[in-house]
Formats: structure tokens, C-alpha cells, sequence
């Protein structure tokens, strides 16, 4: 399972560490498809473990997630991941050093992607965490950087170099 805070109170959340997160939560949902490109091409379940930069995805909130709902980024969605990268070491550094490193590197990125800094744009963003459980069972090191539209409207298309 990863952690995440919640689109709605993202600003609040690093502010206050407030942790409201996302779920993908059904084990009957069909499976999101890939192209031969690598790109989600029909809607489903995708395994959080497994989420590229540039999938998009549909927010749904709860405590942790193991699947989330992902759709082709032509298709209404409410979030995009945009960079991936891993924490280091063998031991779980604890939530406030994953949050530290969250910051430091998705705010880093978060420019590179849609083409301005979060503070001018109108989007956020928000990481996607690896758990205590996750980290330990299942070897879990992955941050996901998404961006999400700051007024919670839904996106048609990708926000890579979208520069708002």
C-alpha cells in the first residue's frame, strides 16, 4: 500500500501534515491497458506499483492505495503523474523524511514537466508514498510526483508543457 495527501487539502497538507489519501478499491475492476508505447490506452484499475510518468488518473480519496483508476489522458481525468523517483536505504526513513524528500524533489520537477513552477501555475501537486508495511514486505522505495488542477476541474489531455 502507498500513502498520499488529498487533492482538496494539499496546500494545507505539507502546512499542517494533514494525510487524507487515495484508493483504487475494487479487486472486480478491470485492469487499465497499455499501447505498445507504454501509454494507458483503455480505462481500468492500475497497480499503484506500477504507475509510469504520464499516466492519468481519477482521484478517489481514502487512507491508502494498491490500485488507482486510470484512463487515457484524451479522456476526462483529474491528475497526471509526472516524475517517479526512489528513496534510498534498506530501513523506512520514517513519513517526515519521505514528506521532506517529496518536497525537495516533485516541487523540483513539477516545473520541468508543465512548464512552470508551482507557485505560478494553476496546477498542484501531491506524492504518492510508500507505507511502513510497503517498504518492508514488498521492498516499495517509489515517490510518485502527480499534478492535479488546482480549482479540482477535470483535464482533457496531458499537462506536459502545458506552461499554466
Amino acid at each position: 500500500m502507498k500513502t498520499t495527501a488529498a487533492r482538496r487539502t494539499l496546500a494545507a497538507a505539507f502546512a499542517i501534515a494533514a494525510a487524507v489519501s487515495l484508493t483504487g478499491c475494487s479487486m472486480f475492476a478491470p485492469s487499465a491497458t497499455r499501447d505498445e508505447d507504454g501509454a494507458i490506452s483503455e480505462a481500468g484499475q492500475q497497480d499503484a506499483f506500477s504507475l509510469k510518468v504520464g499516466d492519468c488518473l481519477l482521484a478517489q480519496e481514502a487512507t491508502t492505495i494498491t490500485e488507482v483508476p486510470a484512463v487515457p489522458c484524451d479522456q476526462e481525468h483529474d491528475e497526471e503523474v509526472y516524475f517517479l523517483f526512489d528513496m534510498e536505504g534498506s530501513d523506512f526513513p520514517g513519513d517526515d523524511a519521505i514528506t521532506a524528500a517529496a518536497m525537495e524533489k516533485c516541487e523540483a520537477e513539477f516545473a520541468t514537466y508543465v512548464g512552470l513552477d508551482s507557485e505560478t501555475s494553476i496546477y498542484g501537486w501531491y506524492p504518492i508514498t510508500p507505507t511502513t508495511e510497503s517498504w518492508e514486505q514488498g521492498g516499495d522505495r517509489e515517490v510518485d510526483c502527480v499534478v492535479y488542477a488546482d480549482d479540482l476541474s477535470k483535464i482533457t489531455g496531458s499537462l506536459k508543457g502545458i506552461n499554466q
